[in-house]
């Protein structure tokens, strides 16, 4: 059984609700900086952030691609990594969001 169109698929779906919630923080993060007197850069630290956590999820999940890459599966691996960890972030997002 082939699991690259069913990871594709998940992926497709953890990329659109980190999405709409990276959407969202940012509405709320320019909201914040609206209000405050402080110089706390709540927007631009959360963009910071977000380009971090890309870098880090790429290099996390080339390392466990990496540990099979003497056998098959080296792609899903990288992919369900992909997935798993989007989907981390938006969990941790949302909660940063109040939900």
């Amino acid at each position: 059984m082939e699991v690259g169109p069913c990871l594709a698929a998940k992926q497709k779906v953890a990329d659109a609700a980190l999405t709409e919630a990276t959407s969202r923080m940012e509405n709320k993060a320019h909201e914040l900086d609206a209000i405050t007197t402080a110089d706390h850069d709540v927007k631009q630290r959360f963009l910071s952030a977000q380009k971090t956590f890309f870098q880090y999820i790429d290099a996390n999940c080339r390392w466990h691609a990496a540990m099979l890459a003497s056998g098959s599966g080296a792609g899903d691996a990288y992919q369900a990594c992909l997935v798993d960890l989007r989907r981390v972030r938006t969990a941790e997002i949302r909660k940063a969001l109040g939900e």
